[in-house]
């Protein structure tokens, strides 16, 4: 019996290559690319991680198939139309942003923007006070709304410097007035 990890090894290497200009526009078999993706869902959370343990800080190696997988991965959950999958894949990514290297863990951030759910404002709220991924992570929440000005209302206190400023700007964007008070005490 094939190892399952070397299963999911040969399902990311059918993930296309980009050309020389890093674009996906030519050479894209999205027959195989779907089938590969369904057969990946079907291994569930272990296969997710899985894929996330390929992903790499830039410079580090290639992890272009990797990222196009877990990516192709939440288009393939978001067509399935099943909220609970959909949230099982949000809360599998939000789960492994510990102990990631930085980049990787702004790239994950990045997908909950784009997939992510109340079920994981939690995990994005614990990162606003952290200066290098404060940024994506107060875009993912603005981008869920729901209990996003909560979050960043909660956080404002606690951040300093590039963080404060970024909740400061994100409290606006969510127009959330009931941290009027303490922006007042933030302009001064």
């Amino acid at each position: 019996m094939a190892n399952p990890s070397d299963n999911l090894a040969d399902l990311i290497g059918q993930m296309p290559d980009p050309d020389q200009r890093g674009m996906y526009c030519t050479n894209i078999d999205k027959e195989k690319i779907e089938t590969a993706i369904a057969e990946i869902h079907q291994g569930g959370r272990k296969n997710i991680k899985g894929i996330i343990d390929m992903l790499v800080e830039p410079g580090k190696g290639d992890d272009v198939k990797a990222r196009y997988a877990l990516h192709a991965l939440g288009l393939h959950h978001c067509k399935l139309d099943d909220d609970k999958i959909s949230r099982q894949f949000a809360k599998t990514l939000a789960s492994q942003l510990a102990d990631r290297p930085k980049a990787v863990q702004a790239y994950l951030v990045q997908e909950l923007q784009a997939f992510g759910g109340k079920e994981v404002v939690a995990e994005l709220a614990a990162l606003l006070t952290d200066e290098d991924i404060c940024e994506p992570a107060a875009m993912a929440l603005v981008a869920i709304r729901e209990g996003a000005a909560e979050q960043l209302r909660d956080a404002l206190p606690k951040a300093k410097g590039k963080s404060r400023l970024t909740i400061v700007q994100n409290l606006g964007v969510v127009r959330d007035t009931d941290s009027v008070p303490e922006l007042g005490k933030a302009a001064k």
